[in-house]
């Protein structure tokens, strides 16, 4: 199984940068192990990040849009905090990394999600969900 780069069971080393055509070679579309965020929703963000982790892991992708159009953010300070607040409230997350990516001059935040080895995550609101191609499901 070929995971794509990022995933924390990947074997392929992680770039600091990649071209606009090599990161939609890359990651041509949403899948299993990669979730498009433009933003720094709360709720989206806890149940993806819930999914991958009750499932095999995955990769969320923040900047970039659903049809895979860079938009950018900036891995800063506030970005950082969003982040760490919104799995904060998450029951038994898996581990997370945060990586800043540059693509084609553009920044984007990359949070590479493992996935849980015994029992599940649920989201602050306690519902548990698995990843399922590129949907989010309820696992119960």
């Amino acid at each position: 199984m070929a995971y794509p780069l990022f995933h924390p069971r990947s074997r392929r080393p992680s770039p600091l940068a990649l071209t606009g055509e090599d990161f939609a070679r890359a990651f041509p579309t949403e899948t299993e192990y990669v979730e498009f965020k433009s933003g720094l929703g709360t709720g989206p963000l806890q149940a993806t990040a819930v999914a991958f982790s009750n499932a095999a892991g995955g990769v969320i992708l923040i900047g970039v849009a659903d049809d895979g159009g860079v938009v950018g953010r900036s891995l800063d300070a506030g970005t950082a905090d969003a982040v760490h607040t919104a799995f904060r409230e998450v029951h038994d997350l898996g581990r997370y990394d945060l990586l800043s990516l540059d693509v084609g001059g553009t920044a984007i935040v990359v949070i590479s999600i493992a996935r849980r080895e015994e029992g599940f995550a649920q989201t602050s609101n306690g519902r548990v969900l698995i990843r399922r191609g590129t949907q989010d499901m309820p696992l119960f």
